[in-house]
């Protein structure tokens, strides 16, 4: 039977990755203290891991590390540099270097070290090239430019580092080439650009000079529909993520728009949001700025580890047989203990043997399934959920019965050859 199940498996295709994403911490609630916030709304992620987010009613922005460890924060109200009128999007270049900030109410983009530094800005009120009303998503590429989305003039336009303007795109409507209140951009390894055009509940994608690529969405709550869509992310293989502002949760979609996950709901506890503005992805994990709730939740996808003991009756394992989730890298140490009458004999690790170390240690970098092998003991014949004792007794019993049978045929057979020989 264990032969047999271990046969199935090299024949099955197993799945490489089921994913989901789950609440590993949060941190933040309403105030102005250091690990406060009133509106967060902006959230970018260097490539330290620290996380940077602008606080917009209290005009600053504050910094983090990767588990919400308070840095160091700056800003005022003001118009003055280092200080803001609504800081909203933020990000950082793919250097580490530098950090940009769009300051709302000032119509300008301002520039920071990693510690809050002042390097310079760029922007005045208006409708021309280098002007701006109301800049709000912001991104970098990998060549230093920059992008901003301006929700009031409905376009994109894009920078050098310095601020000098290279190209815009865009005007109000709803067509290819045009936004109505596009809300944040993003940029991804390939620098393509991708807009969420808040009015028309759709994200747009373009090349890094601005010609169409395609688009996704419409009004609605089901997959890959929105209700406000806001904050935008891309990570390194070209996943796009969305905060899904009024529905209340975030969508994971495929580079061409193709719908792929979900998760959140409306709500104060962990996983659920309330008005999520912003999203920002560092590897395998999510930051999401949610507003209403003033705080940042960080998830990360969990992977499957399904453990199968063959025979059942031969043995368990610890953690015991089932299915158990584990966030990626943990390494999870998995035992066998063999029922009386069985010994464990070796590993099978998603239809391969892996040997009979015990414990095992698996690894989490994806979804896995780990059977433990168990086998009858030598000289014991394999009765599922047999006692021992009683196999011996009965053994006994039967080898007491044959050699009584035995010898009563033997003295049967003399006292038949004497009455022979006696004729």
């Amino acid at each position: 039977m264990a032969l047999l199940f271990s046969v199935l498996l090299l024949g099955m295709v197993l799945p490489a990755y089921a994913e989901q994403y789950d609440f590993i911490l949060k941190w933040g609630s309403y105030g102005t203290g250091n690990l406060e916030f009133d509106d967060p709304r902006g959230i970018a992620v260097d490539s330290l891991g620290d996380v940077y987010v602008t606080d917009i009613n209290n005009n600053r922005v504050l910094k983090f590390d990767s588990n919400g460890g308070y840095k160091t924060q700056w800003g005022s109200w003001g118009s003055g540099n280092s200080q803001f009128k609504w800081p909203y999007g933020i990000a950082v270049d793919r250097l580490g270097n530098v950090v940009y900030v769009t300051d709302l109410l000032n119509n300008r983009v301002q520039k920071f070290n990693l510690n809050g530094g002042y390097l310079g800005q760029w922007g005045s009120g208006g409708t021309g090239a280098g002007q701006f009303d109301a800049p709000m998503g912001i991104a970098v590429d990998s060549s230093g430019n920059v992008f901003v989305a301006e929700y009031n003039n409905h376009r994109i336009q894009k920078f050098t580092s310095g601020g000098t303007p290279l190209y815009q795109w865009g005007s109000l409507g709803s067509g290819d080439y045009n936004f109505n209140q596009p809300f944040m951009v993003a940029v991804d390894g390939s620098g393509n650009v991708y807009v969420t055009d808040t009015g028309n509940n759709r994200v747009m994608k373009y090349t890094n000079g601005g010609v169409y690529m395609g688009q996704w969405g419409t009004p609605g709550s089901g997959n890959g529909q929105f209700s406000y869509p806001a904050g935008i992310a891309v990570d390194g293989s070209g996943y796009v993520f969305v905060a899904d502002h009024y529905n209340h949760r975030i969508q994971k979609f495929y580079s061409g728009g193709a719908y792929k996950l979900q998760w959140g709901s409306n709500g104060a506890g962990d996983g659920q949001f309330s008005g999520p503005l912003g999203v920002a992805v560092n590897g395998l994990y999510v930051y999401v700025a949610d507003t209403y709730n003033y705080r940042v939740q960080k998830f990360g996808p969990e992977y499957t580890l399904t453990i199968i003991a063959t025979p059942p009756t031969g043995g368990t394992t610890s953690p015991p047989p089932g299915t158990h989730t584990y966030a990626p890298g943990t390494s999870v140490s998995v035992t066998a203990t063999a029922y009386s009458g069985y010994s464990f004999d070796h590993w099978v690790l998603n239809g391969f043997n892996v040997g009979s170390a015990n414990p095992y240690t698996v690894t989490m970098n994806q979804d896995h399934t780990l059977e433990a092998i168990f086998e009858p003991s030598v000289g014991v014949p394999e009765f599922p959920g047999a006692n021992i004792s009683a196999i011996a007794a009965t053994l006994a019993f039967l080898a007491a019965f044959y050699l009584n049978l035995k010898r009563n045929k033997q003295l049967h057979s003399t006292a038949g050859v004497t009455r022979i020989s006696r004729a």
